[in-house]
């Protein structure tokens, strides 16, 4: 949660949700560099889907244990990087 010292988790467990473990956010590289940003379906990601994922080298992380509509994960998720890079100003 925002505003009470806590950021998004790293996904530990193949839907992220509550195995999903308190840590800091990811570091960023200096830039330039690009984020891609995939948002799972209701029901989460598949196993097979999260190995392929970390077989490329993408990293997974978490809002958290809320469940977001597809419309709103999108604009919840790049606010939170932008915040991350301090380019909300």
């Amino acid at each position: 949660v925002f505003g009470k010292g806590r950021r998004p988790g790293t996904a530990s467990g193949p839907e992220g949700g509550e195995e999903a473990k308190e840590s800091k956010a990811p570091s960023f590289p200096s830039r330039p560099f690009s984020i891609s940003l995939f948002i799972g379906p209701e029901g989460g990601f598949t196993s097979e889907e999260v190995t392929l994922a970390q077989r490329y080298g993408i990293v997974r992380i978490t809002l958290g244990p809320r469940i977001l509509r597809a419309e709103t994960a999108g604009l919840v998720a790049t606010a939170a990087i932008l915040y991350e890079l301090g380019d909300l100003s």
